[in-house]
């Protein structure tokens, strides 16, 4: 059997729910406040009609974590194509 690393700082598509995309937008809203300079650098991001981005892993679970929990409505699906999943799988497999 052959183990692969899945690495925190890898970036990943996401395909937000319509309640994932209203985390999301709250969590930046809530970063910033109402810090001018804050909204100056840190932008709220625009999420997609198709809801759809890439987002880094360790990102990912600092934005949705305290939000998740079992039987809760879902929040965003992972993403993969053949092309990102050979990419993980060709580099970090564990000897």
């Amino acid at each position: 059997m052959t183990d692969y690393v899945f690495d925190v700082n890898y970036e990943v598509r996401i395909k937000l729910t319509f309640k994932g995309a209203l985390l999301y937008i709250r969590y930046f809203e809530q970063l910033v406040g109402n810090n001018p300079i804050l909204k100056k650098y840190i932008p709220i991001p625009a999420v997609g009609e198709d809801y759809v981005m890439k987002i880094q892993v360790w990102e990912l679970m600092q934005i949705f974590g305290p939000n998740m929990y079992a039987g809760q409505d879902k929040l965003f699906s992972i993403l993969f194509n053949d092309e990102e999943l050979n990419k993980i799988t060709k580099m970090d497999v564990v000897k």
